[in-house]
Parts: structure tokens; C-alpha cells; sequence
């Protein structure tokens, strides 16, 4: 089935209920496992998806990154087989029992993208009865089961929650045996189908939740994010969401059979190394892109009384605030971790058509302005020169291209048996690279071309002893030249904050010189490689 894909107020209200007879959990009071999935493919017939398996690996990274999840206590499943799907939850099984840690209870968490019905979950030609998941999620040795299921048509929308409510807990000894259960949240009710969104990169109800563990579901504001408030964020803007841009809604649902109390923390944002703040005031819609890769990594929702907080990754990013019809746009860097709140005067208006051009990634900044240093090796018939000296560059962003200008000063010299060579080349360089995103780095591999202009002096450089031996100094040698030149230019750019950026590059040319030797110039085809350093400011 396609996902496309919102819900009733009661089962909103009936979960809301439900989980307020837990209490807080220390989201690192116990052992925490997750088994993730996605599949893109599912029935023959059914159009691939195009995020699911890449919504697997946004929830993995959060869970990670934010959630006390320890990376090797997780497994990513990309297009799995059933038997490769019930072999990892196996695994986990065994590992479990072997670690002695299923006395602890742990948490375990099972994330599921992809096609389905509301009796099977469809893994390419595949049934997986979700029953049988159920069943398997069931007979693991933890305390409480999280099983999130992102496809449409979900079984059933509420079943009798077998919930008990204990006594209250000081917060100081609560462990994980207090809260034993399975919660199982459904991304759609029974026959409806669950958007996948070109816009947001993925499906809905994940893009949703996930932004909610980054901190857009943190409406108490104590730096962490429980179940209820990641789930209740995440119905909400799934039911807009899905009211605003489709004829169908898609309303997130449940199911519960608990025993314990207290709230389950899932992330701590606050505690994440890259946090940006978002200003509070009207109500506006912010959605956070990683540049230059154009990820989506968050949406968050302005609150009038307080600003809201959102752990990101480290690197460049792009915020867009949205009120009304109006569309705005700020750009700040984070490569090195720390806190960064924003203000209204850091948004600049810009034009809805440009933004949705560009795919939401608008570089307010797209120049560089900068200096560095260049060692180069050029090779002659007799040996490799060594040339070096300042250089200036420009460059400005096409998107995924950019192009560039540069100008630049080397001095060399060399001495062989009796003569003493001196040159300075003046040239100037036009770039065009492509530019890959490698994180919170770009990595630009392109073609240049150009022309440079030499001036070459020889001399003796024995002359003082020619002069004490009475032998007539020969006159020096000058010579200038031009010199077309083109070649591969490779060069790696790396934020250091605050608008300015580190560069390394590597480059290559080829260089048609007109040559002077022993009073006779000739035409030649010189190779060379050259690597260099330099530092730059966005404008």
C-alpha cells in the first residue's frame, strides 16, 4: 500500500491517560536495546517507498545520539528478509540472556518503515504477520516493549489495556522493573494509509516523532522528552499535516498493556553536545535542514510563553521559520558542538518560490571570500621544482556546484652545478567543482583553468669565483613567459564557526611553457601537483 496518510480525539485522550500512571524514568536507569527496520519495497504491485529504509536510520541515530542507546546495543535492518527480521530479534534474545541483564528488565524499543496491511507488514514478496511480531517482541526477557509500526492500516485501534496503577515512587530509587509492558504505537488507525512526504524527506508520522525526541516535543521544557509528550507531539502534527496536504486523514493510534508508574524518558536533548534555540513569540512553524547535504533534520513549533530547544547535529544548518504566508530563513554553524539561540533579527525574508526551488536548502551566504598558501612541484626535464607562495580565492554556491576564481604569487629557485634559477609566476585560475556533502564538511572535486605569467632569471652562481679568477661574468639571463595551464582540482572545506571556514586542496595541472636553456627556448608540456591550505569568511 502507498503511505500516504490522522485521528480521534478520545484514543488521544484514552493514551494521554494511560501513561500518566507512569513515572520518569532515568533514561540511563536501566539497559536499552533497539532493533530497527526498514523496507522500501513491499507487494508486487506496490510503489516502492522512497524513505523508509532511510527513516530506520534517522530513528537509530536519535535513539543514539539523544536517548542512552548504546550503539552496539542497536541493530539497523535496511530491506531485510522475515528470516533475517526474526534471526536479529533472536539475537538480541540470546544476547540478553547471555549478558544477565534480562533480570535488569530492560527497555526495548522495535521500529518498523515500511508496507502493510492491517494484518501483515509486506517485506518485498514477503508476510510478516504482525501477530508473530508481536509474539516475538513479547517472549523477550525485558521489562517494558516499545513497538513502533510507521505503515498503513494498523489492525486495530484500541484493545483493553490491561494497566494497573502502582503506588508513587521516589524518583531516586525508581528502576526499570517498576513499568513492565508492551506499548505499541501505530502511525495510522485500521484501513487508513500513512503519508511518505517528498517535503519532509520521509514518512510523516516518523518525521513527527523524531523531531519530538530532538526536543520539539519538550513542552514542560526540563531538557528531556518522555513517550507521552514525543507521542503526543507527534499525533498532532501528524493529524495537521495530513489535513493540510491530503484529501485523506491520517491519525496516529495505540495500544497498551502496562503495569508500574511513572513516565518513560526516552531522550534527553538538552544534554546533546549541538543545541539551537529557537525564539519564542507568535506561532510559527521551524524546520531545521542540515547544509549542504539538504537533510531534514527536525520541525518545531514557536511557543508564545517560551523558546523552544532542539538538539542537532554538528556542522552548517538552514532554519526556516514560517508564519502565515510569510517565509524566512537563517543560516548558523555549529561544527564544533555548543549552544545557539536564535533571534528574529537572524531571519531574513525570502521568497517561497526560491525556497521550494532549492529544495528548503537557501544559502543566505553563498560567498567566500578567503587567503591561503600553496606548495606546488612542478617537473622539468632535469628535476621537480619546488614553487610556493600566498593565493587569494572567490568562490560562489550554485546549490550542489559552485564556481570560483583565484589569483595567486610563487617564488622559487634552484641551483644546478654552476647556474642559480630564480622565477616568480603571477597567474590567475577559474574553478568549477561539485560539491558532496561529508557532514558538517564539503568536499568539491572540479576542473580548472588558467594562465599564468613567468618571469624567469639565471645567473652564475659561482660568479665570485669567476671574478677572483679574472674570468668575465656571463650577463644574467631573464625571460618571461605565458602560460595557459588547466588540470583536476580537489579541495576539502571545513566549518570553524561564526562565518568563517578551513580549507584544503589538492590540485594537479598541466602548464604549456616556453622555456629558455643555454640561450635557446623551446615549447614544453610541464606537469604538476600542488596541495595547499586556506582559511576563508561566508558573506
Amino acid at each position: 500500500m502507498n503511505r500516504k496518510g490522522l485521528g480521534n480525539h478520545a484514543s488521544y485522550l484514552v493514551f494521554v491517560c494511560s501513561l500518566a500512571v507512569l513515572f520518569a524514568l532515568d533514561a540511563a536507569a536501566s539497559d536499552r536495546y533497539a532493533i530497527l527496520i526498514g523496507h522500501d519495497l513491499g507487494y508486487p504491485g506496490e510503489d516502492p517507498l522512497r524513505f523508509a529504509e532511510r527513516d530506520a536510520e534517522r530513528f537509530r541515530d536519535v535513539l543514539v545520539e539523544l536517548g542512552s542507546f548504546r550503539k552496539e546495543n542497536t541493530l539497523l535492518l535496511q530491506g531485510p528478509t522475515i528470516a533475517e527480521s526474526t534471526a536479529a530479534v533472536g539475537r538480541l534474545r540470546n544476547k540478553l540472556q547471555k549478558e544477565g541483564v534480562a533480570a535488569q528488565a530492560p527497555l526495548i524499543l522495535l521500529y518498523f518503515a515500511g508496507h502493510g496491511d492491517k494484518n501483515n507488514l509486506h517485506l518485498a514478496r514477503e508476510s510478516f504477520s504482525r501477530k508473530s511480531l508481536e509474539s516475538l517482541l513479547r517472549d523477550l526477557p525485558a521489562g517494558l516493549k516499545i513497538l513502533v509500526l510507521d505503515t498503513c492500516q494498523t489492525e486495530r485501534v484500541i484493545r483493553p489495556l490491561g494497566v494497573k496503577s502502582g503506588p508513587s515512587f521516589d524518583i531516586g530509587v525508581i528502576t526499570s522493573s517498576m513499568t513492565k509492558g508492551l506499548v505499541i504505537l501505530h502511525s495510522a488507525r485500521t484501513g487508513e494509509p500513512a503519508h511518505e512526504s517528498d517535503t519532509l524527506g520521509g514518512a510523516v508520522f516518523s518525521h513527527f516523532l523524531i523531531s519530538a525526541l530532538r526536543g520539539a516535543g519538550d513542552v514542560d521544557q526540563d531538557g528531556q522528552v518522555t513517550l507521552l509528550e514525543a507521542y503526543s507531539f507527534a499525533y498532532r502534527q501528524t493529524v495537521q499535516h495530513s489535513a493540510r496536504s491530503s484529501t485523506t486523514v491520517q491519525v496516529p493510534s495505540f495500544e497498551m498493556e502496562l503495569a508500574g508508574s511513572g513516565e518513560l524518558v526516552l531522550t534527553r536533548p538538552r544534554a546533546a553536545s549541538a543545541r539551537i534555540v529557537l525564539p519564542a513569540g507568535e506561532e510559527a512553524r521551524f524546520l531545521v535542514f542540515q547544509n549542504p547535504s539538504g537533510s531534514l533534520v527536525a520541525e518545531a513549533i514557536s511557543s508564545p510563553s517560551h523558546p523552544v530547544q532542539l538538539a542537532v547535529p554538528h556542522g552548517r544548518l538552514v532554519v526556516h521559520r514560517r508564519v502565515m504566508q510569510r517565509y524566512q530563513v537563517a543560516e548558523i554553524e555549529l561544527p564544533f558542538g555548543g549552544l545557539r539561540k536564535l533571534t528574529l533579527g537572524d531571519f531574513k525574508d525570502r521568497p517561497y518560490e526560491q525556497l521550494a526551488r532549492r529544495g528548503g536548502l537557501f544559502e543566505l551566504y553563498p560567498n567566500i571570500l578567503g587567503c591561503g598558501y600553496l606548495i606546488r612541484y612542478e617537473r622539468f626535464p632535469s628535476n621537480w621544482m619546488l614553487r610556493h607562495g600566498p593565493r587569494f580565492f572567490l568562490e560562489h554556491s550554485l546549490g550542489d556546484w559552485a564556481i570560483g576564481l583565484e589569483t595567486g604569487v610563487t617564488f622559487s629557485n634552484d641551483e644546478q652545478v654552476a647556474y642559480r634559477t630564480d622565477e616568480i609566476a603571477i597567474g590567475t585560475r577559474g574553478v568549477i567543482a561539485r560539491r558532496v556533502g561529508m557532514g558538517a564538511t564539503t568536499l568539491g572535486l572540479g576542473l580548472g583553468a588558467g594562465i599564468s605569467v613567468l618571469i624567469q632569471n639565471r645567473s652564475r652562481s659561482d660568479s665570485d669565483r669567476l671574478n677572483q679568477g679574472g674570468i668575465e661574468i656571463p650577463p644574467d639571463i631573464s625571460h618571461t613567459t605565458i602560460a595557459p595551464t588547466a588540470g583536476i582540482h580537489v579541495d576539502w572545506q571545513v566549518p570553524l564557526g561564526h562565518g568563517f571556514l578551513g580549507s584544503v586542496y589538492i590540485r594537479t595541472d598541466f602548464s604549456f611553457l616556453r622555456m629558455a636553456d643555454d640561450n635557446e627556448t623551446s615549447w614544453r608540456i610541464t606537469p604538476a601537483i600542488g596541495t595547499g591550505i586556506g582559511l576563508g569568511t561566508r558573506f
